[in-house]
């Protein structure tokens, strides 16, 4: 019986087939239409591990409100800057705001060479380019190319900040827009920096559920977080919808009147526990009032709100009317003890603070009591010697010779030796440790290191180097590569000159800054763009 059916089958396609050889064929041109996906059917199943799958169509607020963004990007590779790197694409959540605007985590768009915006209803994608980001606070603003493909979505309506112990919603959405739901509990809060110098609040909440970057927390229907990025297995890290609401408004206001973009307040100083009872007496601290606590100012940033009224060695007693503990700490009515830090940026009521705003703070400097006021401003990029990012343009390089010379920057400690480049890199770690932000008075200068030698004839002998820090040339010290790049153009006009290159470690190289055929066949052989690229 088997047999017949195959046999059957069998001649119906030979059959079919020769019907298609025997007749033509039309093909037309069809125009693109939307199609809807087939997600879009009411549906709704719930999975035995109590994960909800929400395949609702046009009801559901989170398929009218979010996007699904897809970014290309490319990478300056940090040891050989002279090369860009494309990386893998990968896809990332936005909140559309209206008016074309989508919000988003600006880690995930700073290196992107193409954004492209799908939604819910559609295969369809659009082209988006950033018009502002923000790596302190780590949102950013895309603008679509063409507006009217958002213009049917509603921005989510904006909650409240949850607390400790909070059951809220955490909603993830797949590839075809189906969304998947499940209760989270919120653990605890925290400030932190994500790239910068200012530290805001993040809550943590425990999940069965993996999530991505922009993955959307709500708490009573409305928005009360986004995912910032998946934490230790079973825990999540998420933004407070206080902070993505600060920033949602300064940043539209800033857009809409095409004026400066004021952003949010960096603290600027380090605060120590001060415990230990011998040097509290020796520092005044009777335990009275006031100095029944207090935290040791450990560093301050130079040019930042805290450097013009706080030195290293006060001690901090109350800042904005709350007491400050012997650990740093005070009392957040809404997120339990908190950094006393984060009270320059976001006061008791949940409110962020805008440069421009004063607040009080008492100290104790000398063993005398005294309250100072501070005017608060934003970050500016001057406290960094080590910068943790590199710049959004190409970052300066020197190649002579084949010896290739950089400042140093973590993102060149992370590419070169690795993620425990702290063990691989001793010298590096610890100067980065001890010299990675300017002191008050500091030169501005920069870490030069001689990263690595492009073997040639030209450098034999020299090409067991990589990783030395500069201390001279030809016996002064040199502030920046642009000094150093300076230095080499204007040997080369004068005959036989030699350059001395003195290293922390008693090391030394000799160049012959006249070489040019030897620097033109390296830089022919590598391929390089050009021999030196200043700021």
């Amino acid at each position: 019986m088997k047999s017949f059916q195959t046999l059957s089958v069998s001649l119906l396609l030979v059959a079919f087939v020769a019907t298609l050889e025997g007749a033509p064929i039309k093909v037309t041109e069809s125009k693109p239409v939307r199609v809807p996906l087939k997600a879009d059917r009411t549906d709704a199943t719930n999975r035995p591990d109590g994960v909800r799958r929400d395949q609702t169509a046009k009801g559901d607020p989170i398929r009218r409100s979010v996007v699904r963004v897809s970014v290309s990007p490319v990478r300056t590779d940090p040891v050989r800057p002279w090369i860009r790197r494309p990386g893998e694409a990968y896809t990332v959540v936005g909140l559309a705001l209206g008016d074309g605007l989508i919000l988003i985590q600006a880690d995930d768009i700073r290196n992107a060479v193409l954004v492209e915006v799908s939604r819910a209803d559609s295969y369809a994608r659009e082209k988006a380019r950033p018009v502002l980001v923000d790596m302190e606070t780590n949102l950013a603003i895309l603008r679509m190319e063409n507006p009217r493909f958002l213009s049917d979505l509603a921005p989510f309506e904006f909650g409240d900040d949850p607390v400790q112990g909070d059951e809220i919603i955490a909603a993830r959405t797949d590839g075809l827009f189906r969304v998947y739901r499940e209760t989270v509990k919120v653990i605890e809060y925290s400030i932190t920096s994500d790239y910068g110098f200012t530290r805001l609040p993040i809550f943590v909440f425990s999940a069965r559920e993996s999530y991505q970057n922009g993955d959307i927390l709500l708490k009573g229907g409305k928005l009360t977080g986004i995912v910032a990025f998946l934490g230790q297995q079973g825990k999540g890290v998420a933004v407070p919808v206080s902070r993505i609401e600060a920033f949602r408004d300064r940043a539209l206001a800033s857009i809409q009147k095409e004026a400066h973009y004021r952003g949010f307040v960096v603290q600027g100083i380090e605060l120590e526990d001060l415990v230990d009872p011998q040097l509290r007496a020796y520092l005044g601290l009777d335990g009275k009032g006031l100095r029944a606590g207090g935290a040791f100012v450990g560093s301050v940033l130079p040019e930042t709100p805290a450097a013009s009224v706080l030195k290293s060695g006060d001690v901090l007693l109350a800042l904005d009317g709350q007491a400050v503990d012997e650990k740093g700490l005070y009392r957040d009515p809404l997120l339990g003890l908190q950094r006393a830090e984060l009270l320059l940026t976001r006061d008791v009521r949940g409110q962020y603070r805008n440069p421009g705003d004063r607040i009080k703070m008492t100290i104790l400097r000398d063993r005398k009591q005294q309250d100072v006021e501070l005017s608060l401003r934003e970050y500016r990029g001057t406290a960094e010697r080590i910068p943790w990012l590199l710049p959004d343009e190409q970052p300066p390089y020197l190649v002579e010779t084949g010896l290739v010379f950089l400042e140093l920057s973590v993102p060149y400690l992370q590419s070169r030796f690795g993620k425990d480049w702290r063990r691989r890199a001793l010298e590096l770690a610890y100067i980065y440790d001890t010299k990675k932000n300017y002191a008050a008075g500091d030169e501005k200068d920069r870490i030069l290191i001689l990263s690595e030698v492009l073997p040639d004839q030209a450098n034999q002998g020299y090409q067991g180097f990589g990783g030395e820090i500069i201390e001279s040339v030809n016996g002064q010290k040199v502030r920046d590569l642009k000094e150093l790049i300076d230095r080499v153009n204007s040997a080369r006009q004068t005959p036989n000159a030699v350059i001395e290159i003195l290293f922390t470690d008693g090391s030394r190289v000799y160049l012959d800054p006249t070489a040019r055929e030897d620097n033109e066949r390296i830089r022919r052989t590598y391929r390089l763009p050009a021999l030196y690229r200043d700021r």
